[in-house]
């Protein structure tokens, strides 16, 4: 398994993607299979790191302490 350590994919996953691969495109889709995966893992990342912080963008900096009612 020498992508796991040139990209950021476990093992398994690999084997996983190579053997999807193959069977959808032959050799063409083994060859392609690891860029693929790594190219999804990159965009869903990215975009989990977009929506964590235009959530924290969206929330008060400083939470008021609630008044208690006389």
């Amino acid at each position: 398994m020498v992508y796991s350590h040139a990209v950021q994919l476990k093992g398994p996953v690999i084997f996983i993607a190579v053997l999807v691969g193959g069977m959808l495109i032959g050799i063409l889709g083994t060859l392609m299979a690891t860029p693929v995966v790594e190219i999804g893992r990159i965009i869903v990342s990215d975009l989990v790191a977009y929506r964590r912080t235009k959530q924290e963008a969206n929330e008060p900096a400083v939470s008021s302490p609630s008044q208690p009612s006389t």
